[in-house]
């Protein structure tokens, strides 16, 4: 590992420790997620291995804000993916890939700049039913970022509450480090109710269809194994979701249809998904869910269940089961499809135990 994504992380954090004073408030802050994977064909065989991040992805963040009055607060956001299994930085040894951004707060809205995520997060991520039980439940190959997809030099703005109403709007411009992206979302909340919608657009992002979908040939490009990246002229994301709580269990559901092309080839994915959220106790929180996904002809049916135990506000223990049928001929692989290898045949089982600690 470079020792230089280290020496960063270090020098921001007692630039950090030395600007505190000089601010209203500076939260460190963080989550640790690790525990044990069973999956039941990779490749051919099984594999039980230690896994983190898997439920919540592991990070270290710095968070201020300065109040400047009248309503007005600079603020920033400075956030580490992290691999407990090795101690290595995440999102390919970013010092900061999680997020970095800094912002503006006033009566009318939040201005923020930098690597962030776009309005699917905000508005469609938490009604992800099943990625509440497990990661590996996430929307398929995960093409419409719903597990949280993140924008390199991008611009945003977000609405205050207008009565439970809120809003936001992305866009960045094609840069040498950035793809042109285009993201807009709107929800509305009450007390029992929520409702999500959100939209995405982005010119020459890379998708990789045998990884994440289990496809030989995609938009007339053939796979030579997992790692066959394609370059896409554009992928397009429409999603809409709601929830209703009901006091002991609420019902959750949503939609997404994403549309990727390639010169004159494209195609498109829809998934729908429903579920419920059950307070079995004051301990003890339960998770059902059934995910369905189609594109270029093949289909895919992928049941979950799973429960949290809570140890404390901070701290819980959680368990999964989630399993997977493709069609005839398509290699299974569960969640976003970057988590293990894919499956021999059209079936692949994950069994989950593991512990999260929040601070």
């Amino acid at each position: 590992m470079s020792r230089y994504p280290l020496l960063a992380t270090l020098t921001a954090a007692s630039c950090l420790s030395s600007l505190a004073h000089a601010q209203s408030s500076v939260t460190v802050y963080g989550v640790a997620d690790v525990g044990m994977t069973y999956i039941s064909n990779e490749g051919g065989s099984s594999t039980t291995a230690l896994k983190d991040g898997v439920l919540f992805g592991n990070r270290l963040g710095f968070r201020g804000q300065e109040d400047l009055g009248g309503g007005y607060a600079a603020h920033f956001t400075l956030e580490q993916g992290l691999n407990l299994g090795t101690g290595q930085f995440g999102q390919g040894g970013r010092a900061f890939g999680r997020q970095s951004f800094v912002g503006l707060k006033t009566p009318y809205g939040n201005f923020s700049a930098g690597r962030q995520y776009d309005a699917i997060k905000d508005y469609l991520n938490p009604l992800n039913i099943g990625g509440w039980a497990t990661t590996y439940a996430g929307h398929h190959g995960d093409f419409d970022r719903i597990s949280g997809g993140r924008v390199d030099g991008s611009v945003r703005y977000a609405s205050p509450d207008l009565g439970g109403l809120t809003f936001t709007a992305l866009y960045a411009a094609k840069t040498s480090n950035s793809l042109q992206t285009v993201s807009a979302g709107a929800g509305y909340k009450t007390d029992k109710l929520s409702l999500g919608a959100a939209y995405f657009r982005q010119k020459g992002g890379t998708v990789y269809p045998d990884l994440q979908m289990g496809f030989s040939d995609f938009l007339g490009v053939a796979m030579s194994g997992t790692g066959t990246p394609v370059t896409l002229d554009t992928q397009e994301t429409i999603g809409l979701g709601g929830s209703y709580d009901f006091g002991a269990f609420n019902i959750v559901a949503n939609a997404t249809t994403t549309k990727m092309e390639l010169g004159t080839n494209s195609e498109r994915q829809k998934v729908f998904e429903v579920g419920s959220k059950i307070k079995a106790s004051d301990k003890v929180t339960a998770f059902v869910a059934w995910q369905h996904s189609r594109m270029a002809g093949a289909k895919w049916n992928q049941p979950t269940m799973g429960a949290w135990y809570s140890l404390s506000r901070r701290s819980w223990f959680y368990t999964a089961v989630s399993y997977m049928k493709a069609s005839s001929g398509i290699q299974a692989n569960q969640g976003a499809g970057f988590y293990f290898g894919n499956s021999s045949n059209s079936e692949q089982t994950s069994v989950r135990l593991g512990m999260v600690h929040m601070f």
